[in-house]
């Protein structure tokens, strides 16, 4: 009966301050009227990016590659809002591999591309620019989580612990990798490994709920029941409206045979729960939720 549910997400703060950087960097290589023209249209997209406006953002960003067709940096983010806002990501890649074209090779512009090849199902062709942004900057955080998961997508799962390691150790207070290798460790059975490293993982990241989940996931998983129901608590004390911790307690409490507990999870996760992004799991919830109280009013009857 045990159902467990993760949920993890890439910080997008840091990707941001980086674009503002580069847009800076890049945007000193011309001087002529038509350049700072196009420096000025990228820099006011960045503004509505970080107001929230992608449509208006790319907008700036496609005329500035009109204006000025050999400004990388134009291309550059024009690619980006491709990949992280359009419906399809992959047209991000024309855009990247023109701005790598037009040059010089900067590590943001080849970390995107083999970034996005992973995720749009071309491992090997990642590892190419990951290894290539590496060369540039070897301490490259990001670089290196995205070369474990080309690594694990080729079923190298030996070389996707060393690329994940490294960037634990270049950036402990990132908490993606380790999930990445926990789960990686789960699926080979190495459970006393996964939850060494998710608890290394919640010491540098102690409001990490991504990380916590998952050692509640695993103790349910492995019968260890008093480990979950506090992992999942503790999920909820930092985040109080994950939706996945709440219902992985659920089932915690379930499993530990604390029915009262689970029917009260149960039932607040139904209130909360998004009917359209949670079908799937609210199904399951209301079948137990009714499976329980059924138990519960035949105990009762004895």
């Amino acid at each position: 009966m045990v159902v467990g549910t993760r949920t993890s997400s890439w910080t997008g703060a840091a990707r941001w301050t980086l674009l503002l950087l580069l847009v800076s960097l890049m945007g000193l290589g011309g001087c002529d009227k038509m350049r700072k023209e196009a420096i000025a249209m990228v820099n006011e997209g960045v503004r509505c990016l970080n107001r929230g406006d992608d449509g208006t953002a790319r907008s700036h960003f496609l005329r500035a590659t009109r204006h000025d067709p050999e400004y990388a940096s134009a291309h550059y983010h024009l690619g980006l809002v491709d990949a992280h806002y359009s419906e399809t990501p992959s047209a991000g890649l024309r855009h990247f591999e023109e701005a790598l074209r037009l040059g010089p090779p900067n590590v943001e512009t080849l970390f995107q591309l083999g970034r996005l090849k992973v995720e749009t199902g071309n491992p090997e062709g990642a590892l190419i620019h990951l290894e290539k942004a590496l060369e540039l900057d070897w301490n490259h955080a990001p670089s290196w989580f995205y070369k474990g998961t080309a690594y694990r997508a080729l079923s190298r799962p030996a070389d996707a612990d060393r690329a994940w390691r490294e960037s634990i150790s270049i950036q402990p207070f990132e908490g993606r990798a380790y999930l990445e290798l926990g789960e990686l460790y789960e699926e080979y059975g190495a459970n006393e490994e996964a939850f060494d490293l998710y608890e290394e993982g919640r010491r540098h990241n102690p409001g990490n709920g991504d990380l916590i989940n998952a050692v509640g996931v695993l103790a349910t998983r492995l019968g260890e029941t008093e480990k979950a129901v506090e992992a999942f608590n503790r999920a909820l004390e930092i985040q109080g409206a994950r939706m996945d911790a709440l219902y992985n307690l659920s089932f915690a409490y379930a499993e530990a045979g604390l029915q009262q507990k689970a029917i009260a999870s149960l039932q607040s996760y139904l209130v909360f729960a998004d009917p359209e992004k949670d079908k799937v799991q609210i199904e399951m919830a209301r079948a137990v939720q009714d499976a329980l109280m059924i138990e519960r009013k035949r105990k009762r009857a004895k």
